[in-house]
């Protein structure tokens, strides 16, 4: 029994003593974080303690008189760039309406006595900016972002797969959350980040017109199946489908040619500056929307190119016409067989300081032009060219016993009056019965055997060199 006793005291005595060890091993612990902490906060007594951020900038150790000498520049982003899905944008603060408070944020970063200093050497401390908002910039800013970050929701659409257009599906929209974005470029801001993630929400897709889908997919693919040819000195070029598939770009839930996708093709396909790219492009849209064939002529600019520039006007006639004019008048002038003389001549389409103006006149205004004019027929005066708005929208009668087209008809109208303003008289002689007509003669009152004939005829072309000095 007392063996039994003198064993138990020995099993008591060594568990105190391995807790006497342990209390002591935590009095030294606790005395050298409190020596820790006390030599911490004589050390940054009135500094900042370290891995201190205020802003974008780290001010660890900064003393108070330092502090004093902070800009708003330094502790708020010059910019910052927002971003939501795919769709980024920069602003600069200040077109944000928000400025930093220099002042204001250093106070905020305590200098004198600390309370546990040193547990700043382990968890760092970011002090947001004090800032000030003018909230009529901020207003404005949103009302921008909002429009910068919408995307619409789309439904069944057209797209390209290849070169194949293809119905695809419809494709949910987002939209800003204005009542957040405020509050997200202000934290972002105040904690010194140059970016953020700002908020939206999702908008469903409409449905859509199944039918009008069905009718615009039709024609896109006849568009695309359109040949198109551009001509530059020797060479002849027709764009392969693979290219013409890249002029398409979406628009709502259908796809339409982009002029400035033309242009880009050009300057990649030809390695030359050309004298009128911008009508170029136009004529190219024009006959791929319209499923029409054709050839241009590619003219380089240079001091060898006669550059004949117009401005297109209405006259008593809705302005409206003027975008089918101005489609037809490059479509007409970039054609091989146009005036364009096998590239010695470019057309430029201007909106002022032009060589010449063509008119779409009503009928009745077409004599205000000058005596010459009646209001039957089209005309030319001086540096006008006249398309009787009557002619425009219904020929002549012996035009349409041919059964020819409205597009021909002003094609017609076009080379015949431009013809004028280039120098050439009407024309009353017919080569030979059943020839086509010189385009310069009056058609539609006499042919004197000939055929109706839209495009200047060789002998028209040799007259135009002479007049023009280039024979």
């Amino acid at each position: 029994m007392m063996e039994r006793q003198v064993r138990f005291r020995k099993k008591r005595g060594t568990a105190f003593r391995g807790s006497h060890w342990l209390i002591r091993l935590s009095l030294i612990i606790a005395l050298l974080f409190i020596t820790g902490n006390l030599v911490m906060s004589i050390t940054y007594y009135h500094r900042v303690l370290p891995r201190t951020r205020l802003g974008m900038l780290s001010v660890g150790g900064e003393s108070a008189t330092s502090l004093k000498r902070i800009t708003p520049t330094d502790i708020l982003p010059a910019q910052l760039t927002l971003q939501y899905d795919k769709t980024k944008a920069t602003y600069t603060t200040a077109s944000l309406g928000i400025t930093a408070d220099a002042s204001g944020s250093t106070t905020q970063l305590h200098t004198g006595w600390h309370w546990l200093p040193l547990l700043h050497l382990l968890i760092a401390q970011d002090v947001p900016v004090v800032v000030r908002v003018d909230h009529a910039a901020a207003t404005a800013a949103t009302t921008t972002a909002s429009v910068q970050f919408r995307r619409p929701a789309l439904g069944r659409h057209i797209g390209l797969a290849g070169t194949a257009f293809v119905i695809q599906p419809a494709v949910k929209g987002h939209e800003l959350d204005k009542g957040a974005f405020l509050p997200s470029i202000l934290h972002a801001l105040q904690y010194g980040h140059t970016s953020a993630i700002i908020r939206a929400h999702t908008t469903t897709a409409p449905l859509s017109d199944e039918n009008q889908l069905n009718s615009n997919l039709s024609s896109l693919r006849k568009q695309l199946d359109t040949p198109i040819g551009f001509t530059y000195q020797n060479q002849m070029v027709q764009v392969p489908k693979s290219e013409r598939s890249h002029w398409f770009i979406a628009s709502g839930t259908t796809m339409i040619t982009s002029e400035p996708a033309i242009k880009s093709y050009l300057a990649r396909q030809f390695h030359v500056a050309i004298a009128n790219p911008n009508d170029l492009a136009t004529a190219t849209a024009y006959a791929v929307s319209h499923t029409t064939t054709r050839t241009f002529r590619v003219v380089p600019a240079g001091p060898n190119t006669i550059i004949r520039s117009y401005c297109t006007a209405t006259r008593d006639v809705d302005s409206n016409v003027l975008g089918i004019l101005n489609d037809t008048l490059a479509l007409t002038y970039n054609d091989v067989r146009g005036w364009n003389n096998e590239g010695t001549i470019a057309f430029e389409h201007v909106t002022s300081g032009c060589e010449y103006t063509v008119w779409m006149s009503s009928a009745a205004q077409v004599t205000s032009f000058g005596a010459i004019c009646d209001n039957y027929y089209n005309c030319q005066v001086g540096t006008n060219v006249i398309m009787n708005y009557d002619r425009w929208t219904s020929a002549t009668p012996p035009w349409n016993k041919t059964g020819g087209t409205m597009q021909d008809y002003h094609t017609l109208m076009i080379n015949h009056e431009t013809g004028h303003r280039l120098g050439f008289a009407d024309n009353p002689t017919c080569p030979a019965a059943g020839d086509p007509a010189p385009v310069m003669m009056q058609q539609s009152i006499d042919l004197k055997g000939c055929v109706f004939n839209i495009w200047p005829r060789p002998a028209e072309f040799s007259q135009l060199n002479r007049m023009l000095g280039l024979e």
